[in-house]
């Protein structure tokens, strides 16, 4: 129980940080007040909210592949090594939707062109989620919050340090 609480915590600041984060890093950055631009804001948003569908999808494959695996597999080492570039594929192909949903979304928005490091962000963000998602549908949920919690620690050392130097 407490390291589902701690997970979703970090869930719901690591989705703050998507939105919010980049903006409120930029004003600390220039040391100047940097507008929060609604439609920016949320292009982030959408594309993760659309990104459920690939997401429950790929775990679906995922689990069907690996259900496979363990039954063909002789030994835990042969099932390891099946499952892992299993895993490698699903994590894949579920960022490469999500990037391509992020780009879809911006585009039918009319938001003005992302920065390469904001869509590198987001689509990290995404596959952390979805890889967190993944450990703990595994019956790995500590993994999981202790994955999502190193991330928000790094998110807030960065904002810290701009902080610091602002």
């Amino acid at each position: 129980a407490p390291w589902r609480f701690a997970g979703l915590l970090a869930g719901a600041w690591l989705v703050a940080y998507a939105l919010l984060g980049g903006p409120a890093l930029a004003a600390l950055l220039s040391g100047r007040i940097v507008s929060l631009d609604a439609v920016r804001a949320a292009v982030p948003a959408a594309a993760l909210a659309c990104s459920l569908v690939p997401a429950l999808w790929c775990a679906r494959w995922f689990t069907g592949r690996v259900r496979h695996a363990l039954v063909v597999s002789r030994s835990r080492a042969e099932f390891r090594a099946r499952a892992w570039p299993l895993l490698l594929t699903a994590a894949g192909l579920f960022t490469a939707a999500l990037a391509a949903l992020l780009w879809s979304v911006r585009a039918a928005s009319g938001a003005p062109a992302a920065r390469p490091g904001e869509l590198a962000a987001v689509t990290a963000l995404g596959g952390l989620l979805f890889l967190a998602r993944l450990l703990t549908a595994r019956g790995s949920g500590r993994a999981a919050a202790v994955a999502a919690l190193a991330a928000c620690g790094l998110e807030a050392a960065a904002l810290g340090a701009a902080a610091l130097e602002a």
